[in-house]
């Protein structure tokens, strides 16, 4: 699948609208062929005390990359509250590489994390290095219901340099769930060092 992603600002409690079968009605009279549409929105208490960069994140499914491309350029303002802006869109392959059978059907809280590339690495042996290295090593994330990767389309590189090369995705069943797989040694060592190969990590 094919997904954009709209990073909102955060100077809102919640940025959308509205919810349910209303947003879902809106959002089809927005775009074409549109598999699915989800609203994530930040929680106020966050892991290790940060303050969220986003009040939320669009997310909007294609099956189609030209569909996916076209929509990262569509106006969604009215999906939002007054005073809400889009701060980055991100329109890229869905890659997942952990996936609980029961992942839909549970509670669940979901980090997500936008980030760049290593200075001086070419976006292939970076999307390589996350898919093929990286991915293994975050399957194992402690209790996670869900790992995914979005990688930016070549489109999205033609004549720019997008302000993010790629959002990781972890879902947990709660809070304190998500909260010991942060301190785990798999995530602070296991993860993190080999973060340090392909991430740029002051843009996370």
């Amino acid at each position: 699948m094919f997904k954009v992603m709209f990073l909102l600002s955060a100077d809102a409690d919640d940025p959308f609208k509205c919810k349910g079968p209303e947003a879902a009605s809106l959002a089809q009279t927005l775009f074409a062929g549109l598999a699915g549409y989800y609203q994530s929105r930040s929680m106020t208490t966050q892991i290790g005390d940060v303050q969220p960069v986003y009040s939320g994140v669009a997310e909007f499914w294609f099956q189609t990359p030209d569909a996916a491309v076209a929509a990262g350029l569509v106006d969604i303002s009215s999906l939002l509250r007054v005073n809400v802006s889009v701060r980055s869109v991100v329109v890229g392959m869905e890659r997942v590489v952990l996936r609980t059978p029961d992942y839909l059907v549970v509670p669940r809280v979901k980090g997500v994390f936008p980030f760049a590339r290593k200075p001086g690495m070419s976006v292939a042996d970076f999307q390589h290095h996350w898919w093929h290295r990286h991915g293994p090593i975050a399957a194992l994330t402690e209790n996670a219901t869900a790992y995914i990767q979005v990688h930016p389309l070549p489109a999205e590189y033609a004549g720019r340099t997008p302000q993010f090369d790629g959002i990781t995705e972890i879902s947990w069943r709660s809070t304190p769930a998500a909260l010991s797989a942060m301190a785990s040694r798999q995530m602070s060592e296991d993860q993190s060092t080999d973060a340090g190969n392909f991430v740029d990590r002051d843009t996370v």
